[in-house]
């Protein structure tokens, strides 16, 4: 945990309401009431997917579909052997979402006058970023939205 002078929060951001909501919640919880004097430093996470796991998981809603399901037909025009065609399409729109998420961040934060200690865009399964970013900033606080 962090020393008294250095206590920092980390919210992890994804693309999700509830990721938002949590981000505009951590301000007033943790800045507004200390305004003229903040206690604490502003850390928020993107955790990216890689566009690998990205088709991992295309595949294991493929083999779902093949099982009888058949809930998932649209899914298995990109799980198979063209899959690698469509991986710097995925990586395209993974980029974009990063950076409407770091947009969105910034306006947030802005609009509620706190500033951003870091922002950062790590690639990698959320469960392990968002542990990986506390232990590293040494979080005493880390706000996650619904999967939290």
């Amino acid at each position: 945990m962090a020393s008294g002078s250095e206590r920092v929060v980390v919210v992890g951001v994804d693309d999700s309401s509830h990721s938002y909501h949590a981000l505009e919640t951590a301000p007033e919880l943790f800045f507004t009431p200390f305004k003229a004097n903040p206690q604490f430093k502003l850390v928020l996470i993107h955790a990216r997917l890689t566009a690998t796991s990205f088709k991992s998981i295309l595949l294991s809603l493929s083999i779902y579909h093949n099982s009888g399901s058949g809930c998932y037909t649209s899914v298995l025009g990109f799980a198979g052997p063209g899959t690698v065609d469509i991986i710097p399409l995925v990586e395209q729109d993974l980029d974009k979402t990063a950076e409407l998420v770091k947009k969105k961040c910034t306006e947030v934060c802005s609009a509620k006058s706190v500033e951003i200690t870091s922002l950062e865009v790590i690639e990698g399964d959320p469960r392990n970023i968002m542990l990986e970013a506390a232990e590293r900033h040494h979080a005493s606080v880390l706000v996650l939205g619904e999967r939290g």
